[in-house]
């Protein structure tokens, strides 16, 4: 066929590389059908032939089941089903680690092609744009056992991620970051658990991907790095293999800099967090340049990507707006103005992260401002009694190292203001001051809250990075 079979409401397929390019011929003999293919155009061993056959009284499939997941395969592969099944156990943990996604619902069925169409995607994801999940939701290529080791395990494995990074919030309109990190991810995850990956192709393999863009080949295909924003949805753009490369040396170039898979597991951890849907380049950029903790969007403008009004600039707008409509009796209104001017500084010197952070506390400071001026009043009575009630009961001496920097602030802080004998305090040490302090029960849920409100009053710095 001139274009590779795709099931156009589909979100995620793994292409068959040698089907990218049409056959020579096509021609009918006979009672046959002759395809003929040029392979001098591949850098792999890749040729493969299939045989269907249909069958007078054809089997059914059977079922194989590990915690949520199904396979559905026919009864001649039931061996390729249950090292599947075995594999997945092995890495299951990890990859809701990494998208912050619990195990889900999963079912997988293992086809075998019935014709030359039919052997484009070695697998694809039944995810559609609105997140719905349907049966069947993974289908994989049974053509997969005949290529190197590793590659149904890692067509698998990158299917699998589609599914979990769509339900963490990467939606599919961003179809190329979808791509790129179920290939990256994937390969991390099976290298960590020791599967063996012996799969070259030319467009989907790691180096060949560097490759690709350092020898500027990609330009033949597209004008920029950033042209691949455009790839939404389902289905497969032309040149689907430029698309797939480039895809996979963003997410790699990025991995590289700024901490590998831990970079994407922040992500996730913060999109999941804010329940976010993440439909724009603009929000893809904000929350990984907060998981990198730098301004990622310099590197994404000289790829050439395209995105809109900085999310910062909307923000700091907002909480511009927000710090005017504070309330006369606010006790914060000065702090309030002092981190806005700031976050606006920030911002015309391009530290566009900082910025953002300092329109947090705006935002922060403008809305509960006033409730926390209370409780500082109320708490007033609680510190003098703490400081009055003579020697204060002995602070055992934990371990510091979980401690963040804010926690170390504070700890300083705490220790200088009573004059204690010692330098060391621990979080129990903190909880137990915070509650005598704000005369609240400190519990996990309010004391980040507690420790922010208690570095901003005595202006220790660095609170916008509880």
């Amino acid at each position: 066929p001139e274009e590779p079979f795709v099931p156009q409401d589909l979100a995620g397929i793994t292409p068959l590389p040698a089907m990218q390019d049409p056959p020579r011929s096509s021609y009918a003999e006979g009672d046959y059908q002759v395809t003929a293919f040029d392979s001098e155009t591949l850098e792999a061993n890749l040729i493969r032939v299939l045989i269907s056959l249909d069958m007078t009284h054809p089997k059914g499939l059977v079922e194989v089941e590990n915690r949520k997941l199904v396979i559905l395969t026919p009864s001649r592969y039931l061996d390729v089903a249950q090292n599947l099944s075995r594999t997945y156990g092995e890495f299951i943990h990890r990859l809701e680690d990494v998208t912050k996604t619990p195990e889900m619902d999963i079912t997988v069925n293992l086809f075998v092609p019935q014709d030359l169409s039919e052997t484009a995607a070695l697998g694809y994801t039944e995810l559609r744009m609105e997140m719905e999940l349907v049966e069947e939701n993974i289908s994989l290529n049974m053509m997969a056992i005949r290529y190197p080791a590793g590659t149904l395990e890692l067509t698998f494995t990158h299917e699998l991620l589609h599914q979990y990074m769509a339900w963490a919030g990467l939606s599919v309109e961003l179809r190329w970051a979808h791509e790129g990190m179920a290939e990256y991810l994937g390969i991390g995850i099976l290298e960590e658990g020791g599967v063996e990956l012996g799969m070259k192709w030319c467009y989907d393999d790691i180096e060949e991907a560097r490759r690709f863009v350092e020898s500027e080949q990609y330009k033949m295909y597209l004008p920029s790095i950033g042209a691949i924003g455009e790839w939404g949805g389902g289905g497969l753009p032309p040149n689907a293999g430029a698309y797939y490369a480039l895809s996979l040396y963003v997410i790699l170039y990025l991995g590289d800099r700024y901490g590998g898979m831990d970079l994407y597991e922040g992500f996730f951890e913060l999109v999941t967090a804010d329940e976010a849907l993440i439909d724009t380049v603009d929000l893809f950029i904000y929350y990984l340049s907060e998981a990198a903790g730098e301004d990622l969007s310099p590197i994404f403008a000289e790829w050439g990507f395209e995105f809109g009004i900085p999310l910062t600039t909307t923000k700091i707008a907002r909480a511009e707006e927000e710090a005017r409509e504070s309330p006369w009796y606010n006790l914060f209104n000065w702090l309030i103005d002092k981190e806005l001017s700031q976050a606006k500084k920030k911002l015309r010197q391009g530290d566009v992260l900082e910025a953002s952070q300092l329109a947090d506390d705006v935002l922060f400071l403008a809305n509960f401002g006033t409730l926390l001026g209370l409780v500082i009043l109320s708490s007033l009575g609680g510190v003098l009694a703490y400081l009055l009630t003579g020697r204060p009961r002995r602070i055992s001496t934990g371990e510091r190292g979980e401690l963040s920097d804010l926690e170390e602030r504070a700890a300083g802080h705490i220790i200088r203001r009573l004059n204690l004998q010692r330098d060391q305090l621990t979080r129990a040490d903190l909880s137990d001051f915070f509650s005598r302090y704000f005369s609240v029960e400190v519990r996990p849920d309010n004391y980040p809250v507690l420790l922010k409100l208690y570095a901003l009053i005595n202006d220790l710095g660095a609170a916008r990075q509880s």
